[in-house]
């Protein structure tokens, strides 16, 4: 996934978790920086290959979060040692 911060690309990883005509699902963890300041991402541009169909598959559009409940739900699905990683990942960020 492609998207600006601070006028600057960056890129990130992200899980695909699901897709329709009209949406798509992804999963990625909003990280904590240094500065404290929680990433914001409103915009995206997410290139693959679909090997399926053998074509790759550009996808460009708005970023919304999903609501807390449904978030909360997704990170209490997840086996037991991926939540303690991502814990142990926000906490060490904070030092």
């Amino acid at each position: 996934m492609l998207y600006f911060r601070d006028g600057y690309p960056s890129a990130r990883f992200v899980l695909l978790k699901g897709y329709s005509k009209k949406v798509s699902y992804f999963s990625h963890t909003i990280v904590v920086g240094k500065d404290n300041s929680r990433e914001e991402i409103r915009e995206l541009l997410l290139t693959f290959y679909w090997e399926h169909y053998s074509r790759s598959v550009r996808i460009e559009g708005d970023v919304e979060k999903l609501p807390f409940e449904d978030a909360d739900q997704y990170f209490r699905n997840r086996p037991y040692r991926v939540r303690l990683e991502l814990y142990v990942v926000i906490k060490a960020n904070r030092i």
